[in-house]
């Protein structure tokens, strides 16, 4: 089974610097897969210490439906939209309030800002390596302590419109790590189809369950899958469970 997790560290290291590698090792030997990390801000004080307001800007984080988020008190943030193994492992912690953002700065930049006290983000696939966007904010935008981790399976299914089978699919829709993680089955199963790839799998599952859709299948989350009213063809596809 492959697994993904939250860094949620007790640790509070600044922005622009990565965990000791010795807190990292024993997370790797566990799991095959980290993908989540959480964050409680900085913000306040590197803010005010710069000079800056730390209210949101006007062209600040925008929630996934579009709309700006006005200061939401006790809120957490994550990168969505609902149905992604981010917000999967978000529940996994708490059923309380949490806004989806569209984008990982967008989050992370919705902490920064006080629109939410924490947000939970995508950090590294054992597979694919770093999550480059949130790598990159680290780096570049304000101090952001590191709160965290939980550990959860990272398992992806083949889903589709009703009425549709597997000799039907052409073209596939899932995001990028969810396709290098799944290549070797799809090359296999699905050797004519044309995979593109999205912004999210919760967001694959969301467009091919359109009716208009030019795509006929998603490669995502079981709960994504479910939350569109998709039909599951396969399960568990991933090329690399533990064994």
């Amino acid at each position: 089974m492959q697994f993904s997790w939250i860094r949620w560290r007790t640790s509070s290291p600044r922005a622009g610097t990565m965990p000791p590698a010795q807190s990292i090792a024993p997370a790797v030997a566990a799991a095959a897969s980290r993908t989540i990390i959480g964050f409680t801000p900085a913000r306040v004080v590197g803010a005010q210490a710069r000079g800056q307001d730390p209210v949101a800007r006007p062209d600040g984080p925008r929630r996934a439906d579009g709309s700006a988020p006005a200061r939401l008190g006790n809120v957490l943030g994550y990168f969505g939209p609902a149905g992604t193994f981010t917000h999967q492992a978000l529940r996994t912690v708490t059923e309380e309030e949490a806004v989806a953002f569209p984008s990982v700065r967008e989050a992370l930049d919705a902490v920064r800002e006080g629109a939410v006290t924490r947000a939970v983000v995508p950090i590294e696939n054992s597979v694919e390596g770093g999550v480059s966007a949130t790598l990159d904010e680290l780096i570049a935008g304000a101090p952001l302590a590191i709160k965290g981790e939980i550990v959860i399976p990272v398992e992806f299914g083949l889903y589709v419109r009703e009425g549709t089978g597997m000799a039907d699919v052409r073209q596939v829709l899932t995001h990028g790590h969810a396709a290098a993680q799944c290549r070797e089955w799809l090359a296999t199963n699905l050797p004519d189809a044309v995979v593109t790839e999205a912004g999210s799998t919760a967001g694959a599952a969301a467009e091919v369950a359109r009716p208009d859709s030019r795509y006929d299948a998603a490669v995502c989350a079981q709960v994504a899958g479910r939350m569109y009213g998709l039909t599951e063809l396969a399960y568990q596809i991933e090329d690399n469970p533990a064994r």
